[in-house]
């Protein structure tokens, strides 16, 4: 999807579908006035006359004859009270246009954005807004069919005046690498755990390699994890034959003295339970427990794409969960990267194991700040629902901006607690720390577990395992949450 920004009239513009907005009291905007005197007033008509843009989000679909503008038909909606305009209600209008020009097979479009202004945001973020509601409305994953169906959009032209070019500018270039971070996220996350495995996401790190300069891979096997002392994640995955991986993606913009920001994500490319073998159910989906992983590729495909001024480090801790002999057990004493000894009482814990050794390895990069993500508890879905992603920090000033960056790129999260007292819970009688907590609290426990990996620097965790992904019948599809948060906080730091 190639977004472009214009500036010239609106009656030049040579597309399918023009999208132009009207108000609450059934007034055009300025760019569909221009559009109303062209047409004799038929848009005024139109609008007195009609029931369909009644409340705010609403959208209808207005044909043109054959030659009177460069476009085939217009999409009027009504984006509520002009003065009283939020992020919020813009992204549900949008959610719902880019639904409409998806079932209309719409291969060009124009958004006319040239008067419209918010009580909360800017004209910016409306564009990156706009571009994530159309890959959201036109992303497949059919690369496995035998009959694959491609969106039929290719082209979105962002219309602006002169005063909003270099915003617009600048919007339109972020809003296309967030939309193709996404997109790679989300083709990772989909993708069938036969195929995706670490070895499979190792390829696809050094793939991003080979295509920027400005990217440089390593990947630790097996052996390189063993010689360093990585325990924990050794231990993740010695019941699959797909033995596992510490990929590191190091992108540099900034001078090699700045220090870096690290992401790093939990990338279990597939997980049973292990010995503590999940339900039938329970089970379904879990190729999504990479999908930590799958935004931390998806991040530095963007930031490459950018060439942000700045460093930033991905990890990934890939491992598949397997039973078997040779798996780890409950009861299993390991030592982990940070040499802290770890009593396993449930296999199914997994994902804390495999991060609590990559945060210990970011501690070499001395980094600014350490962001993980991962789906890690079945417990935040019941908490937060598929809406937010849980936050936790041991920083508040991190804390802030996280959520600075979410509230403008409208990819929520909610603050947790963690404290001493959730913290004693994982106490162990015979290991320095058990990796649960028991029943209870048990996405808190889990961040007071990796907290214990990550006292040399700021640090945040996101759990995204009701964000990532969502249900689907039987079934589940990727969202591509939370790379619009990570890429607004990373421009944030530049």
């Amino acid at each position: 999807m190639k977004i472009q920004l214009k500036t010239t009239s609106l009656l030049a513009i040579t597309t399918d579908c023009i999208v132009i907005a009207t108000w609450g009291n059934k007034l055009l905007s300025s760019g569909a006035e221009v559009l109303d005197q062209r047409l004799k007033g038929a848009l005024t008509a139109f609008l007195k006359k009609t029931t369909q843009l009644d409340n705010a989000g609403d959208s209808v679909f207005f044909t043109l004859r054959e030659k009177e503008l460069n476009a085939a038909q217009l999409l009027l909606v009504n984006l509520g009270n002009k003065k009283e305009l939020t992020i919020d209600v813009f992204k549900k209008a949008m959610d719902k246009v880019a639904m409409s020009l998806e079932a209309i097979r719409c291969k060009s479009v124009c958004f006319a954005f040239d008067d419209i202004t918010f009580k909360d945001a800017n004209i910016g973020q409306a564009v990156r807004t706009t571009a994530i509601a159309l890959q959201q409305a036109t992303y497949r994953y059919e690369i496995y069919k035998s009959k694959p169906k491609t969106s039929a959009l290719e082209q979105v032209i962002i219309l602006g005046n002169k005063a909003q070019e270099k915003i617009l500018q600048a919007a339109a270039k972020q809003a296309e690498a967030t939309v193709s971070g996404m997109n790679l996220t989300m083709d990772l996350a989909n993708c069938p755990p036969n195929i995706c495995q670490p070895e499979y996401l190792a390829t696809q790190a050094k793939q991003l390699m080979k295509k920027f300069s400005s990217v440089t891979t390593k990947v630790l096997d097996e052996k390189a994890l063993k010689k360093i002392g990585a325990g924990a994640i050794l231990a993740v995955g010695q019941g699959s034959n797909h033995k596992p991986k510490l990929i590191i993606i190091e992108y540099r913009g900034a001078a090699k003295t700045e220090q870096p920001h690290v992401l790093v994500g939990k990338g279990i490319t597939f997980d049973t339970g292990g010995n503590n073998l999940k339900s039938f159910d329970g089970m379904l989906g879990m190729k999504y427990d990479m999908c930590g992983a799958a935004s931390v590729l998806g991040v530095m495909k963007a930031i490459a794409e950018l060439k942000l001024k700045i460093n930033v480090v991905g990890m990934i801790a890939a491992a598949e969960n397997m039973p078997g002999q040779d798996a780890y057990r409950p009861e299993d004493i390991i030592t982990s990267l940070s040499g802290q000894t770890i009593e396993v009482l449930n296999t199914d814990a997994e994902g804390r194991l495999v991060l609590c050794d990559a945060l210990t390895y970011a501690e070499r990069y001395k980094p600014k700040s350490v962001i993980d993500i991962a789906t890690l508890t079945g417990a935040i879905i019941t908490c937060l629902g598929d809406i937010n992603t849980g936050l936790f920090s041991n920083n508040d000033q991190l804390a802030e901006q996280v959520q600075q960056a979410a509230a403008t790129s409208q990819d929520g999260v909610w603050r947790l607690p963690i404290s001493s007292a959730y913290d004693a819970m994982i106490n162990s009688n015979f290991a320095d720390i058990k990796n649960i907590g028991g029943p209870a609290a048990g996405s808190i426990t889990a961040a007071c577990f990796l907290a214990r990996f990550t006292k040399k620097y700021p640090w945040a965790h996101l759990d995204v395992a009701g964000t990532a992904s969502v249900k689907l019948g039987m079934n589940r599809k990727a969202t591509g949450r939370p790379v619009p948060l990570l890429i607004e906080y990373l421009l944030q730091q530049v």
